[in-house]
């Protein structure tokens, strides 16, 4: 099973946002990374919605839905935000890379 770490943008008040029940943070654990490690683990749009539930509860799965960290789509269950995996490393360091340059020449010219 993949860990993952979560990095969440706080554009709300935390204290009034806590029992939210689609709070993310009320979501992630180690729970939350075997669903999300299943469903890396097989090819794009073929994690059956149904068979994740089966092995991990339709609760689990059914926050991550409704948290908006996944979404279905037909049959499949997919990512619905950002998930950057180990191996998607290389091509984000390539591309950032390629864009700071872009940046970097923009800034100066002002």
């Amino acid at each position: 099973m993949r860990e993952f770490e979560y990095f969440l943008f706080e554009n709300f008040d935390a204290d009034q946002e806590s029992q939210n029940p689609c709070n993310p943070r009320r979501i992630f654990g180690a729970e939350t990374d075997a669903v999300l490690s299943m469903i890396a683990s097989q090819p794009e749009n073929t994690c059956v919605y149904q068979d994740c539930c089966d092995q991990f509860g339709t609760d689990i799965v059914r926050k991550l839905v409704d948290g908006g960290i996944l979404r279905r789509s037909g049959a499949a269950v997919v990512f619905d935000c950002p998930i950057f995996l180990r191996e998607d490393a290389a091509v984000l360091q390539d591309r950032s890379a390629e864009k700071s340059s872009v940046l970097a020449s923009l800034l100066k010219v002002r």
